[in-house]
């Protein structure tokens, strides 16, 4: 199997929750982080949700980051629990 990346820009960033083989310092261009989604599950409720920061793709944008290569083995327990965590709302 290919080697994962994630990149990690908010919270992933000081604690990505997987096993970690490697990483380093990132930009991805082409986007940028943004109060641009609503959430019922960390802000917010149904009847008024809050805005969370989101990846929103923009011309000219850029967002720093940390880059972690998953550790080898852990590639389909780590893209299970980023599912589980970071797309709660099917965002």
């Amino acid at each position: 199997m290919r080697a994962l990346w994630v990149f990690g820009y908010g919270s992933l960033h000081w604690d990505p929750g997987f096993p970690v083989a490697a990483h380093c310092i990132a930009r991805a261009t082409g986007w940028h982080r943004r109060f641009c989604m609503l959430s019922i599950h960390h802000r917010g409720c149904a009847k008024a949700p809050g805005l969370v920061l989101a990846f929103d793709a923009a011309e000219g944008a850029h967002c720093d980051g940390v880059v972690f290569r998953v550790a080898e083995g852990e590639e389909a327990a780590t893209l299970r629990a980023l599912r589980d965590c970071e797309l709660i709302s099917s965002a």
